[in-house]
């Protein structure tokens, strides 16, 4: 009777390796004392019962051509043992080497087995073996361990503890034994790492975002040319703002805050107007957490982490209003219309620190006889147009079409102020207006 859980194999030779040459033996089938004394003959342990632990057996019969013995019973007993253990950190590529699989300790024999082949039973769940950096294998020799080309590599990412334990099985082929490798996985430690820390710059009692031109930080994945995703960069607030406040989608109160946040737009800094020094400031720790802002944040950065907000002070300084004149020249603007052009030939108001479109005329009262239009949109003015109107020569002066006089005076008065309203001594300039009125066929 033939063994449940394996085979009886009969070598052709002893020498020969080639497993597809071997005879299996079946019911009925023979074998000598002279196979047995050559190493011809050899139970194999079926990977398909792998699962099946403890004896195996066979049933023969002892004759010598004449007589026979009664049934005799040989039990082949397929254990399995841990024949060695093996730390390694996440995302790493180590050899398995010749103490780790021990061929004496795992055929159980004194001797050494060069030719053993190792199947793999049960492989590894967080990585994979490889011989050479080929794919996945299933099966390696005793050469290849010998020669160094046996590798376990750690793939896949790891959830929960810092320890994180995988294993394969394997059974020696010929052999009827099984072994185990025990590997540990070790959590790689990788902090979260600051890489741009550059000051912002508001004006004072204004707000601004902070960008990734301001802060940036990643973590480093196992491999070192991808990064975590930056919903895991956490940002915890340590010490907040002394002169404003930290915005988060418009809400302050900021405690903690991600990379993301930063990426998207969500983060910015508000000036509350009150600093005499131009100075403000936060302290942070980085963290490397979940995506759950209510969640424990882990890695947590030794030493809170300084960063500088830059306030710049609102000017006091007003516009200087360097040129009023008259309009001299009557021009047809149009449909029956007429009136004057007004550039900065004839107003003009300059400061220091803002552009012409910055300076603006604040009308205080309006002529009486005529009106100012945007020359382009061609729409009444009626409370302010700007010093870079009047260089674009955007700005007139239309008069009404019932002045019948044939001489008129007009006027406006205005005030000149900037962004900030700093006005001109907060008085009233007057720009005078002399219309000589004459028809319509003289334009």
């Amino acid at each position: 009777m033939p063994p449940s859980h394996g085979t009886i194999e009969l070598r052709r030779s002893s020498q020969d390796d080639d497993d597809d040459d071997d005879d299996v033996l079946a019911e009925g089938d023979s074998f000598s004392q002279a196979d047995i004394n050559q190493g011809r003959l050899r139970y194999v342990h079926q990977a398909a019962s792998s699962t099946i632990k403890g004896r195996d057996q066979f049933v023969f019969r002892l004759s010598d051509g004449v007589n026979r013995t009664t049934q005799v019973e040989v039990v082949s007993s397929a254990s399995s043992q841990t024949v060695g253990h093996l730390t390694v950190m996440e995302g790493e590529r180590v050899m398995l080497t010749q103490d780790l699989l021990n061929t004496r300790r795992s055929a159980g024999t004194n001797t050494s087995h060069s030719g053993l082949t190792y199947r793999v039973i049960t492989s590894p769940r967080l990585g994979r073996l490889t011989v050479n950096n080929q794919s996945a294998i299933l099966q390696f020799t005793q050469a290849d361990l010998d020669q160094g080309r046996v590798f376990y590599q750690q793939t896949r990412a790891l959830t929960g503890s810092d320890v994180t334990p995988d294993s394969f099985r394997f059974e020696l082929v010929g052999v009827g034994s099984e072994g185990e490798v025990v590997i540990e996985v070790r959590r790689r430690e990788r902090r979260a790492q600051l890489v741009v820390n550059v000051p912002v710059t508001v004006i004072e009692g204004y707000r601004t975002s902070l960008t990734t031109d301001n802060l940036h930080a990643i973590i480093p994945s196992q491999h070192q040319t991808q990064y975590q995703a930056n919903e895991d960069v956490m940002y915890s607030v340590v010490e907040g703002p002394r002169h404003g406040e930290l915005l988060r989608a418009g809400e302050g109160g900021v405690e903690r805050f991600t990379q993301a946040d930063i990426d998207q737009g969500r983060m910015e800094y508000r000036s509350d107007g009150a600093d005499q020094s131009m100075m403000d400031y936060f302290l942070f720790t980085l963290s490397s957490s979940s995506r759950n802002l209510t969640g424990p944040a882990t890695l947590e950065s030794e030493k809170p982490l300084f960063f500088s907000i830059l306030i710049q002070p609102v000017t006091k300084i007003p516009p200087t209003i360097v040129r009023v004149r008259s309009p001299e020249r009557l021009v047809a603007l149009g449909s029956g219309r007429v009136g004057f052009i007004l550039t900065g030939q004839e107003l003009k108001a300059t400061h220091p620190l803002f552009d012409s479109r910055e300076v603006m005329y604040q009308l205080r009262t309006r002529p009486r006889h005529g009106y100012l239009e945007h020359l382009r949109s061609r729409r009444p003015i009626r409370r302010k147009f700007s010093q870079k109107d009047l260089d674009e020569s955007k700005i007139v002066y239309v008069l009404n079409e019932e002045t019948s006089a044939v001489e008129t005076n007009d006027s406006f008065t205005f005030r000149v102020m900037d962004l900030n309203r700093n006005y001109v001594d907060n008085l009233r300039s007057v720009c005078r207006l002399r219309v000589t009125t004459v028809t319509q066929g003289r334009f």
